[in-house]
Formats: C-alpha cells, sequence, structure tokens
C-alpha cells in the first residue's frame, strides 16, 4: 500500500526543522512595566488619531463639495433622485474631524461645564506607585474616550451615504457622548460617585 504525503503530513515532517535547537527563557513583563511601556507610546498615539481625523476630515470636506458640485449640475437634476443630505453631512462631520480637539473641548463643555479633564487625585494615604498607575490608566481611558468621539463622528457620516444600518445614529451618539465621559474620566468618576453617595477615601 503506497503512502500518500499530503501537506499536512508534510508539514509535520518539516516541524522538528524549524524548532530552535536551544531553548530560551522567556520573561514577561510586570503589569506596571506594560503601563509604563503604554504612557510612553500614547504621545504618538495622539499624533496618529489627530493626523488620521484631520485627514479623514479633509477628505469628508472635499467628498462633500464633489456631491454639492453633483447636486448643482444641470444634467444631474434633468435625471432626478438627488439628495443634499450625503452632501451636508460630509462637510458638517469633515469639519468637525478637522477640528477634532475643540469639538472635544465644545462635547466637555457642555457635559462638565469645563473643557479641562480632572486629575487623577493624588491623596497623602495612597501609595505613589498606585498613584502613578491611577495617571497611567487615566490617560490611556482618554485615549480610548478620543478614539470613540472620533468613531462616532464617523458614524454619523454613514447616515447620509445609504449605506446606515437600523441603528446608526444611536451608536453615533452613544460613542460622542460615551467619547466625552471617558475624556473626563476621573469628572464621570465623581458625578457617579455624587450621586450615589459614594465618598472617596
Amino acid at each position: 500500500m503506497r503512502k500518500v504525503f499530503t501537506a499536512n503530513n508534510i508539514l509535520f515532517l518539516l516541524i522538528p526543522l524549524l524548532l530552535p535547537l536551544n531553548a530560551y527563557a522567556v520573561t514577561f513583563p510586570s503589569l506596571s512595566e506594560m503601563l509604563d511601556n503604554i504612557n510612553d507610546q500614547l504621545p504618538y498615539l495622539w499624533e496618529l488619531v489627530t493626523a488620521f481625523a484631520y485627514l479623514t476630515g479633509f477628505f469628508f470636506v472635499f467628498k462633500g463639495v464633489h456631491h454639492l458640485k453633483q447636486y448643482g449640475d444641470p444634467q444631474s437634476q434633468m435625471s432626478g433622485g438627488k439628495n443634499l443630505s450625503p452632501a451636508l453631512l460630509s462637510i458638517i462631520v469633515g469639519a468637525a474631524l478637522i477640528y477634532v480637539p475643540t469639538a472635544m473641548q465644545t462635547s466637555l463643555v457642555s457635559i462638565f461645564g469645563t473643557s479641562s479633564a480632572m486629575a487623577y487625585p493624588t491623596g497623602s494615604g495612597v501609595d505613589a506607585s498606585f498613584t502613578e498607575l491611577g495617571q497611567i490608566i487615566v490617560a490611556i481611558i482618554q485615549f480610548m474616550g478620543a478614539v470613540a468621539f472620533i468613531r462616532g463622528l464617523m458614524q454619523f457620516h454613514r447616515l447620509g451615504g445609504g449605506q446606515a444600518q437600523p441603528g446608526t445614529f444611536g451608536k453615533g451618539l452613544t460613542h460622542i457622548i460615551g467619547g466625552t465621559l471617558a475624556l473626563n474620566v476621573v469628572g464621570t468618576a465623581n458625578v457617579l460617585a455624587s450621586t450615589l453617595g459614594i465618598a472617596w477615601n
């Protein structure tokens, strides 16, 4: 009986050749080291997200202007079926993405009454290493809030493009409100604490 070599059999025979001859010890960083590494990369991630928002905003504005040109074209008006909402939504969302820091500050003022995010509370009874980790965690949550805010604006852009699924408006609004609450996560925690009657020690 002749053996047939399949791809699985050949791969199984080649696995010993792919393994390293020497074994290496793998060390994993601690949680505080991982958070420190993430914190070191956060300024670059902020720049990346802001640059993405600017580029996407300019693209949406140009797309909206192109839609306006098509809407004003006499030949396209004769064919009928043209809608102005995609052009207007593209321009509005594009402008909000271009001015995304101002849009975030406006959203913070609307909810919290101030445009500055509160700092992590540092008390004398709190260990210094825990305070540092708390500040890093707050910075990570604020970054995730900015990403959620931009994603909410992108959801609003889908409303005018005819590709929106049911519930897109609610998803976009949830992302914007949730992103704003995460941008000022300490203020959100203070509001929840005073609402529920919790005292921070």
